[in-house]
């Protein structure tokens, strides 16, 4: 047989071999599922999205701090702490050294859980915010200028845009002071008694400490800060007493006095946990920054 018809001649002869074999089943063809699994293969895996979780366990409501232990998780790359439902006395007595503004003593009660930031909202952290086109450029500082600072010379306007940028919000002020007190009604948000260590920044000091330096002077969810460093803004509509959500709390008032909370590094009599100051919501000060909420379940993606 000549050259020429020796190839086709071998082809055809090994394709019937082959046919031959997988007849009697002692050469198996690839089963889809092995296909698949060789596509798949070849195929990176997708990484899981973070996701709320649908089926979030309860939050038991609690009567005493002392019943809680904190939780912490990380959203959008911020700390923030859980906050259980329960009840507090808002407000202080005439036995606390308390400003007009905080009485009466009236109690409010949370049915539902939620998150607060673990920290003060950094520079670093309003920055990514202002690069992303979230936010609009704050004040120049009249500070140095720290990465872990905690953000100030920012307006109401400005706090509210941060906070929503990263799917959250400011705190009403019934919140901020349940998160720095309790259920065990703490004048502080570490106690009852005033620790001059654990005030962070006191007696006229020059700027705010970096956030979270004082860990020991955590409220009982786990919140730093609250005591001091900077007052932190909140949606509350500057009223008086008792604290009705329908008249504090009115997203379509932007001009009426908002809510500060929490001291600064300059004094020591502000960091009592029912104190409150009243300012413009255009207002811009070096004493002020953000803290951020969210309720039980967020998007983490």
């Amino acid at each position: 047989m000549s050259n020429k018809f020796m190839v086709p001649f071998l082809c055809v002869a090994l394709l019937l071999i082959a046919l031959g074999l997988m007849a009697v089943g002692l050469l198996a063809a690839p089963s889809s599922g092995a296909v698949a699994r060789a596509a798949q293969d070849e195929t990176p895996t997708p990484e899981p999205e973070l996701e709320p979780d649908a089926e979030s366990p309860p939050v038991p409501t609690i009567e005493s701090n002392d019943e809680w232990e904190p939780v912490i998780e990380v959203f959008n790359e911020a700390e923030m702490v859980l906050v259980p439902p329960g009840c507090f006395d808002m407000g202080a007595d005439e036995g606390e050294n308390s400003d007009l503004d905080e009485k009466p003593v009236h109690q409010q009660c949370f049915e539902e859980p939620f998150w607060i930031d673990r920290n003060e909202v950094t520079r670093a952290m309003y920055a990514t915010c202002v690069e992303d086109g979230g936010c609009t450029e704050a004040t120049e500082s009249l500070f140095s200028v720290r990465d872990e600072q905690p953000m100030n010379m920012v307006t109401w306007f400005q706090a509210t845009e941060y906070c929503e940028w990263r799917g959250t919000r400011l705190p009403t002020e019934l919140e901020w002071e349940y998160a720095a007190r309790g259920p065990s009604n703490l004048r502080y948000p570490w106690g009852d008694t005033f620790d001059i260590d654990l005030v962070v920044v006191s007696g006229w000091a020059t700027e705010p400490a970096d956030v979270g330096s004082i860990p020991e002077g955590a409220s009982w969810v786990g919140a730093l800060d609250m005591g001091g460093n900077l007052w932190e803004w909140t949606t509350s509509i500057y009223k008086f007493y008792p604290y009705d959500p329908a008249e504090f709390e009115d997203p379509e008032n932007t001009t009426s006095a908002r809510v500060w909370r929490g001291g600064s590094f300059r004094y020591d009599d502000d960091v009592r946990g029912a104190n409150r100051d009243a300012v413009s919501p255009t207002r811009v000060d070096e004493e002020v920054g953000i803290r951020c909420v969210s309720d039980y379940i967020l998007d983490t993606e």
